[in-house]
């Protein structure tokens, strides 16, 4: 009753009561949420009304659902669109029938140029209502804009010589236009050029890996262990298969491990016959 006649603080007063002797019950909690929604502090609404994602009740869910999916609209018109992304996701799980839902969460999308995003959720709209003229609309134009953003995307990164990610984004517009040419010759030249420096880096890491391979050998050859061990353990960063780097890092550990272990016996033996300077030389 207080609800209806809008008196909010009394209303709010008795849901409290209600939740102290029924803390799960579901309906107060919902209108504790619809209460800050009604008094217009959306931000707390929504974030009350996420709180309620484990009810059961169906029309509190359906409740839930509606308030959120307002709350998106609102933030919309105030042009916050994230905000409003999450909050009309939060919607949808409440309420996955709606195609308005997904039409305005589609919209957000594009605002902040996720057109892939952007054209998902038409699609779910248009899903949900075949005879959506804006779901149709909202599809063919997310497919521009999202051709023309991969098209751009992609010329920066080859460019900018990063031609991996220049592949990923013409790969994008060709699955939405598979006869893009433009596309197609950009990729192409993509990959020609991440080949030579493919090349390039693997005859470079073949080099180290000779280099630090001599090193370790010629070390362990003159009993510079730790050397040796240091070389090895760079090898194996570069390839952690190296049959001749596994097992010379074992080789040189254990013959260190062995020369600590005599000159100990024979520092010992030094110091148990008094001859402390010699017993010294063996630390």
């Amino acid at each position: 009753l207080y609800v209806k006649s809008k008196e909010y603080k009394r209303a709010a007063k008795e849901f409290n009561n209600i939740l102290k002797i029924a803390p799960r019950y579901e309906k107060a909690r919902y209108y504790q949420c619809y209460i800050g929604y009604a008094e217009g502090d959306i931000y707390n609404a929504r974030s009350c009304l996420i709180r309620l994602k484990d009810v059961k009740d169906k029309e509190v869910r359906e409740g839930a659902g509606i308030i959120l999916f307002n709350i998106g609209v609102v933030l919309q018109d105030n042009r916050d669109w994230n905000g409003s992304i999450g909050a009309l996701k939060d919607a949808i799980f409440f309420r996955r029938g709606d195609a308005q839902q997904y039409l305005y969460l589609a919209r957000a999308y594009i605002e902040i140029k996720d057109y892939d995003n952007g054209i998902k959720g038409f699609q779910d709209a248009l899903r949900l209502d075949s005879t959506s003229k804006d779901a149709e609309t909202g599809i063919a134009i997310a497919y521009d804009k999202a051709l023309r953003e991969h098209m751009r995307k992609g010329k920066e990164h080859l460019n900018a010589r990063e031609f991996q990610k220049a592949i990923e984004e013409f790969d994008k517009v060709l699955i939405i236009e598979p006869n893009h040419k433009e596309a197609a010759a950009d990729k192409k030249g993509a990959e020609a050029d991440l080949r030579i420096i493919l090349v390039k880096s693997e005859k470079k890491r073949q080099e180290v890996l000779a280099q630090q391979l001599r090193v370790a050998r010629d070390a362990l050859k003159a009993a510079e262990y730790n050397k040796a061990i240091a070389a090895y353990s760079q090898t194996i960063k570069l390839d952690k298969d190296n049959k001749e780097a596994l097992q010379g890092i074992e080789r040189a550990r254990g013959t260190k491990a062995q020369l600590i272990d005599k000159n100990l016996t024979l520092g010992k033996g030094a110091y148990d016959a008094g001859n402390y300077y010699q017993a010294i030389s063996y630390l």
